[in-house]
């Protein structure tokens, strides 16, 4: 019997190489085929919803695969969660119809950047964010996000590697929000380019502190040249939150709402944020 399966699974990025599989690195996707094909006693080839860089994290990276062992959806979870590392959990398993494909139905894709505004690190989460010590205006950085949502041409967010020549795509949703010490930058898109995220991410720093105005960042985006931008964010500090198959409205996810706030949580009680200028 022929089956195809989704599942969502969530990953600490910081041990691996990225999602994809790439020769003598330890990747999340090398990681899941050898746990599947063990369990599954065949060889199993996997497609990620998103192939997040080397140290990028999920919440929710939605997998599909195609086998024939009978074991029912339940089963296979629990297996999974018993045979992954402990960086990894499966929080869904279920059947779908033969021809989807995690990748290509993808509807929409939510990322959340998050920014540790603070003196110093909380080493436990440390690989979970980027630091930034000193004044944020998270208020103008919000402005800022949300003058990305439309459709348009971001090319001057291209990262060098990135060849393809179509660089237009539609953002739905964007916005920047502080919980304490914690800056997030939200962003729910219909495709990205490579590095995008970490580059808006990194970009929008400089409205927080004020070397850009809103309306500069805005016209740095439409110039269409990459030199315009600011750096690429460090990709401890990028989510992969949630992936959408369903149709509009994308609604941003009660589960990565949770995580941030978690995060957030975890912050405190430990030394806050102070005005001297740094950035790690």
């Amino acid at each position: 019997m022929h089956r195809t399966i989704s599942m969502k699974i969530a990953y600490r990025g910081t041990a691996y190489s990225g999602w994809q599989i790439q020769p003598h690195r330890e990747t999340v996707q090398g990681t899941v085929n050898r746990a599947l094909s063990k369990i599954l006693q065949e060889a199993v080839r996997t497609v990620g919803s998103s192939r997040t860089d080397a140290g990028v994290h999920a919440r929710a990276q939605c997998v599909s695969f195609s086998c024939h062992n009978p074991i029912p959806a339940e089963s296979l979870q629990r297996a999974l969660n018993y045979v992954l590392p402990h960086d990894m959990h499966v929080f869904e398993v279920q059947e779908r119809d033969a021809l989807f494909s995690a990748r290509y139905h993808a509807r929409a894709k939510q990322y959340s950047f998050c920014i540790f505004n603070r003196a110093e690190l909380e080493p436990m989460t440390a690989d979970l964010g980027w630091r930034v010590a000193g004044g944020l205006n998270d208020q103008d950085m919000d402005l800022g996000a949300k003058t990305l949502v439309g459709t348009r041409c971001f090319r001057a967010l291209q990262a060098a590697a990135d060849k393809r020549t179509e660089t237009v795509t539609t953002i739905y949703a964007a916005r920047v929000r502080r919980l304490n010490d914690l800056v997030v930058f939200d962003v729910i898109g219909r495709n990205f380019l490579y590095h995008m995220v970490r580059n808006l991410a990194g970009s929008l720093i400089k409205v927080g502190v004020a070397e850009w105005t809103v309306a500069e960042f805005e016209d740095r985006i439409n110039s269409g040249e990459r030199t315009q931008m600011a750096m690429t964010a460090p990709a401890a500090g990028l989510h992969l939150i949630e992936v959408f198959y369903g149709a509009r409205p994308f609604l941003w996810s009660e589960s990565g709402d949770a995580f941030v706030k978690w995060l957030s949580d975890s912050l405190l009680g430990t030394q806050s944020r102070d005005l001297s200028s740094s950035i790690d």
